[in-house]
């Protein structure tokens, strides 16, 4: 908001996000993880590919002809976010078929890097002069945080393996993110910050930790 202080909308998906850390439905966490991402970001349009080797999960709203496709293999292929203030003048995507029949200006999007996991989010705004923030980019990161750690144990395939090694997943998980909120005494914005600063660490060596706690 322009005054400084938060936003509802992105409070509310903060929330939700560092929230994840109990979920145990996989569907229900990505349908609603999107649809607040789209209110916090005042996007016209989101889309949200989540895959491994078997198994693929794609969401749009409000449909995936929508979707600047191009932009999204941009983003997985370099594994690095994307932040355009109009994509149909910007020369790596001006020429895409999708970009210039949605008119895309504002477009974020960032990848998922999680080992198997892979995919990316990205939101984008049709015939809108305002571009995205570094609030916006910062938003993005915090969903491919916790997002990624969700599929990462729930999703076939990717998960840390049987029930009660993912238990122990979720317990381990559950213990960063109470420290972490302590640390910031609630504050979600800071958590989900600094969540996402120690991802690498938390959630590539979270079943290594389990795997240990079981022998």
């Amino acid at each position: 908001m322009s005054d400084g202080s938060p936003d509802p909308a992105e409070t509310k998906l903060l929330h939700f996000l560092v929230g994840l850390v109990r979920s145990e439905d996989l569907e229900l966490a990505l349908n609603e993880s999107l649809r607040l991402l789209v209110a916090a970001t005042a996007a016209t349009t989101a889309y949200l590919e989540l895959g491994n080797e078997a198994n693929l999960v794609a969401l749009a709203w409000p449909d995936k002809d929508s979707v600047g496709r191009g932009v999204v293999a941009h983003a997985v292929s370099r594994g690095a976010l994307v932040h355009s203030a109009s994509a149909r003048n910007d020369p790596r995507f001006r020429q895409l078929e999708s970009v210039r029949r949605n008119s895309i200006d504002a477009v974020l999007c960032a990848p998922f890097e999680w080992g198997a996991l892979t995919g990316a989010v990205y939101v984008h705004r049709s015939a809108n002069p305002e571009p995205f923030s570094e609030r916006h980019s910062d938003l993005l990161g915090a969903f491919v945080t916790h997002v990624g750690a969700v599929a990462t144990r729930l999703l076939p395939d990717t998960n840390t393996g049987d029930g009660t090694l993912r238990a122990q997943t979720r317990r381990f998980q559950e213990q960063v993110v109470r420290r972490a909120l302590a640390r910031t005494n609630g504050n979600v914005a800071r958590t989900a910050r600094d969540l996402r600063i120690t991802r690498t660490f938390v959630y590539r060596l979270t079943p290594l930790v389990s795997r240990r706690r079981t022998r």
